[in-house]
């Protein structure tokens, strides 16, 4: 029974993050991450980016070029080890280009590694990636 309300605790915070992206404002999405010299991310650009202000930063520079909205886990599968969990899962979401206005859908995949720290879930590692024989990145009309 407590591991099924830990696996929809994991479920119900990766799909707030998730649901962030659209905000487009890097402290929101910071707020999800562990602030620790543990922290890591490598982007589906394969650019590793350490500790808080290294993710936040790589935030900042995405939301200059891009605007997302739409943002959504799909196929989410959490594993829960006492106060880590894994979270795996498809994640696409709609990104408008700033300068020129292309449109995409993004769709990859994503892995996390979430530790509870003074009671609620953070991210401590996430990586993501494309998936094969889906493209990752498609241009679209909005």
């Amino acid at each position: 029974m407590v591991r099924a309300a830990e696996v929809e605790a994991v479920e119900a915070r990766v799909k707030a993050w998730a649901s962030s992206l659209s905000k487009n404002d890097p402290e929101v999405m910071g707020a999800f991450y562990e602030d620790s010299e543990e922290l890591d991310m490598v982007d589906s650009g394969g650019r590793w980016h350490h500790g808080l202000d290294e993710v936040k930063e790589s935030y900042r520079e995405s939301q200059r070029e891009w605007t997302c909205s739409d943002s959504v886990p799909l196929r989410l599968e959490v594993r829960v080890f006492g106060d880590v969990a894994v979270a795996a899962f498809e994640h696409r979401y709609k990104a408008r280009m700033s300068g020129n206005g292309v449109n995409l859908q993004i769709h990859k995949q994503t892995t996390m590694t979430l530790r509870k720290v003074d009671g609620q879930w953070k991210i401590v590692s996430e990586h993501s990636s494309p998936i094969e024989g889906i493209p990752m990145a498609i241009q679209i009309k909005r």
